[in-house]
């Protein structure tokens, strides 16, 4: 048996974004009036031109049993989702036009409708977090929980974001019990707070940690020299060099989606009978650094489309999303149900294709909405809810 792998690579002309091609097709198909059914057609129709419009890869398989030809095909997408040029053109526009063009052109911020719900934790590191002291009078516990009453503060402005701290629960049942719709937000925020190496080598970095805790010991016994009549022993707590990191992650796959860390300086402190505040140097810095860090997240996401995942609900065993009227979803409000994340790859196989249906918002609630299939095949087996995805549009 002679088996030959043929990999083809067809390259065409357009960039298109999975978000914006379902706003145009929600456009077109509301023009006029249109069933449920034609409007799913639409949109099938628009995401295999879509994906026929991008880079598109054939993997051939063809090998000779017994004098007979077996040949087989997978079709990939290679579509680029970063976005397109803010006035549209045929999927024939020479790809060349949208060079130095700037995410903020290709995926304008008035386009969003909705906010992304998400949860954020302190990611604890104990053989760093249990150390009293560690930053001048203050333990990197304080300085992590510190940051993230800043995290949380800066992010409650957004106009893309609604965010809560992430609660943690003793068992299941409380979490069943306690737990809001909240806890199945689509995203979660790591914050990250770690000694920065030095010269790359980590065993630096803990000799100097080991060092400081030297100090610490050293202080104790000096308060006892302050407290003598006529002696004082003033110096200062040293400096530390940090990292101050943070992780979007995208709770259904448990991948990180964006992640940025950046140098964070713990300056020299007065060391003093009383607790010290925190320098106001530091607190200026964990506040700049968290700025340009939601920034950074949300552009990130800026040309994805609204994705959530399905649920069974209890009650009544209809389907529901991770995201109601917190995040902006409505009554009426429509989404594509697709047995994946990656529309591209199920536009492109028929019998995923036959699968995609569209489902309407019948009720709402804060943190989940109830769907109802209004055309398409029935609803994913059980098994496979989990899997399943609404995309909004």
């Amino acid at each position: 048996m002679n088996i030959g792998m043929i990999n083809t690579t067809l390259k065409s002309l357009g960039e298109y974004p999975i978000y914006w091609l379902l706003f145009f097709c929600s456009l077109s198909v509301t023009a006029e009036t249109v069933t449920p059914e034609q409007t799913l057609q639409s949109v099938k129709q628009g995401l295999v031109d879509f994906a026929l419009a991008n880079e598109i890869q054939i993997n051939s398989t063809a090998y000779l049993d017994n004098g007979i030809l077996h040949e087989s095909s997978i079709l990939s997408s290679q579509a680029i989702y970063r976005g397109l040029p803010t006035l549209l053109g045929s999927a024939a526009k020479d790809a060349t036009s949208q060079e130095g063009a700037t995410n903020s052109d290709m995926c304008p911020e008035s386009r969003r409708t909705l906010r992304r719900e998400a949860v954020f934790r302190i990611d604890k590191d104990d053989a760093i977090f249990t150390k009293p002291n560690s930053l001048g009078d203050h333990s990197f516990s304080e300085l992590a929980t510190f940051i993230g009453k800043v995290f949380s503060a800066k992010v409650q402005g957004s106009e893309s974001w609604v965010v809560a701290a992430e609660k943690e629960y003793s068992s299941g049942y409380d979490n069943y019990v306690l737990g809001s719709g909240a806890i199945r937000a689509p995203y979660r925020f790591d914050i990250k707070l770690r000694p920065r190496a030095s010269k790359g080598v980590v065993k630096e970095a803990t000799k100097a940690w080991f060092k400081h805790g030297v100090n610490y010991a050293q202080g104790a016994a000096r308060q006892v020299v302050n407290k003598i009549p006529g002696r004082s022993y003033r110096e200062t707590w040293p400096s530390a060099q940090l990292e101050y990191q943070l992780t979007l992650i995208d709770r259904a796959t448990q991948l990180p989606v964006w992640q940025e860390v950046m140098p964070l300086d713990f300056p020299k402190v007065k060391r003093d009978y009383l607790k010290s505040q925190l320098p106001k140097s530091l607190i200026n810095d964990i506040e700049a650094l968290t700025e340009r860090f939601i920034q950074g997240a949300t552009g990130a996401l800026q040309c994805e489309p609204y994705r959530f995942q399905l649920f069974v609900d209890k009650v009544s065993g209809g389907l529901e999303i991770n995201a109601g009227l917190v995040a902006g979803i409505n009554v009426g409000d429509k989404f594509l149900i697709s047995a994946g994340s990656d529309l591209l790859k199920e536009v492109l196989s028929n019998p995923k294709l036959d699968t995609l249906a569209l489902a309407r918002v019948e009720a709402v609630g804060d943190h989940s909405a109830m769907l109802i299939k209004i055309a398409g095949p029935s609803w994913p087996a059980t098994s496979d809810i989990s899997k399943a995805i609404a995309t909004y549009f």
